[in-house]
């Protein structure tokens, strides 16, 4: 196992693995399966390499063998960290992987001296809800949506 840190021109790499979150989001969500991913992965893609470019955002990755199994988004402005991505591919979850990205990116915020860390998890996605619970995080909102012909 090996961690790295992606510059803006390796994000393109985390294609497969963002493919992976978004069938995990359309089985884990009690509402809106299907939906995932919202905006394609290219615009996706791109917007993470910007931020990247940009300074605002830290991309670590896990590779196994090479290939990239995790990774984790972090993003820092006015203040507000943002943990913007957690994705571990399935068959690797359950081993410690997204525990040490988590610490890792808990790190990142403390030395930040962020005054709040938000992350957004899909409603009906338990897993995620128990494994943010165990980190302090709360629910603070709940955004509420319909989808439109």
């Amino acid at each position: 196992m090996t961690i790295e840190k992606l510059n803006p021109a390796q994000v393109k790499s985390l294609a497969d693995i963002l493919r992976s979150l978004a069938e995990h989001h359309n089985q884990a969500a009690a509402f809106f399966s299907g939906l995932y991913p919202i905006k394609s992965i290219d615009d996706t893609l791109a917007g993470m390499a910007q931020k990247v470019e940009k300074g605002l955002s830290l991309i670590e990755v896990i590779r196994v063998g090479g290939e990239i199994i995790a990774f984790c988004q972090c993003t820092v402005e006015d203040q507000i960290g943002v943990l913007e991505y957690l994705a571990v591919l399935p068959g690797h979850r359950g081993k410690g992987y997204g525990k040490t990205l988590m610490d890792r990116a808990m790190e990142h915020f403390g030395a930040s001296h962020v005054k709040r860390i938000d992350v957004k998890v899909v409603f009906g996605n338990d897993g995620a809800e128990r494994f943010y619970e165990g980190y302090g995080f709360r629910p603070r909102s709940k955004i509420m949506s319909v989808t439109c012909q």
